[in-house]
């Protein structure tokens, strides 16, 4: 008679510790890791064509730190601490990162279009406030996703996220900024974010693909098909409010 396999058994007894599907936590952990990247891109496209918007606007090395850090970081500061104890006690954290990424995914595609220094910096300050409701409650929905034991790879999604979104972001940015313009890299930046947020809002959509991830999973043998869909620890009922 075989023994036991240990590793078989801790992995077993780490999916059966989650309320929620396999299938579907992948897909949550998709979304944040999507959401991650476009943070990181919007955030970090001003600094990749610093060298043509100063060059437009005539600004001082003052007037561009102040644009690019303190105009960011103020509002950011301000607003990342109400925004996460927001999203602990009543927000609905699906709602908050949606709305907040076609906020600074606007904000970012309005940049392209902007005439003056002033707007420069207001532009910068929507994007920070935007971003301020990113990574927090992203943070506590994975915390609700993700039993004790995964959520050290969980968490790793969002710093995965950041430098995916930094490497991609310099990179095309940079090639739209040199072959188009660094308007184009803004609305370049913008447009997918706001489409993005708009997709995350659709219950049926966030189903359909909690639903083919498991049966993808199904198909190689995990076992997850079964729990598929988000349900809640108390009655295992299927939810279409997906965070």
């Amino acid at each position: 008679m075989s023994s036991p396999d240990p590793m078989s058994s801790s992995e077993d007894s780490q999916e059966s510790s989650s309320p929620y599907g396999s299938g579907y936590t992948r897909y949550v952990l998709c979304v944040v890791l999507v959401t991650m990247i476009f943070n990181n891109i919007d955030r970090t496209m001003i600094s990749i064509v610093s060298e043509q918007v100063k060059a437009e606007f005539d600004l001082s090395d003052t007037q561009w730190g102040f644009l690019i850090g303190t105009a960011f970081a103020s509002v950011y500061a301000v607003l990342v601490l109400p925004i996460g104890r927001y999203a602990d006690t009543t927000g609905v954290r699906r709602t908050i990162i949606s709305s907040c990424l076609f906020l600074w995914s606007l904000f970012t595609l309005a940049t392209g279009f902007v005439s003056s220094h002033v707007q420069l910096v207001m532009m910068r300050m929507g994007v920070g406030i935007g971003e301020a409701g990113a990574t927090a409650p992203s943070v506590s929905m994975l915390s609700d996703y993700l039993p004790p034991e995964r959520r050290a790879r969980g968490m790793s999604v969002i710093s995965m996220g950041a430098v995916i979104g930094m490497g991609f972001g310099m990179m095309a940015g940079g090639w739209i900024a040199e072959n188009v313009s660094w308007r184009a890299a803004f609305i370049a930046a913008g447009v997918p974010g706001i489409l993005l947020a708009i997709l995350f809002r659709q219950p049926v959509l966030a189903l359909f693909v909690g639903v083919l991830s498991g049966a993808f999973l199904a198909a190689f043998g995990t076992g997850a098909g079964a729990h598929e869909g988000r349900h809640t620890p108390q009655t295992g009922a299927l939810n279409p409010n997906i965070m």
